[in-house]
């Protein structure tokens, strides 16, 4: 029936949002990742910079 099918385009487009919903959230837990790894170096390297200059 038209009903079924229209349940059926429902929960089609409800999954295919919610997948690319859990990729935007994981593509952006990396990005976090990367970035909080690269201000941890970037803080390091001015630590030492800093004892050089002391």
């Amino acid at each position: 029936t038209e009903e079924a099918t229209i349940d059926q385009d429902i929960t089609k487009e409800y999954a295919r949002q919610r997948d690319h919903l859990e990729r935007t959230v994981r593509s952006l837990k990396s990005k976090v990742d990367k970035d909080s790894d690269r201000h941890k170096m970037e803080n390091i390297r001015i630590m030492q910079e800093n004892v050089t200059l002391i």
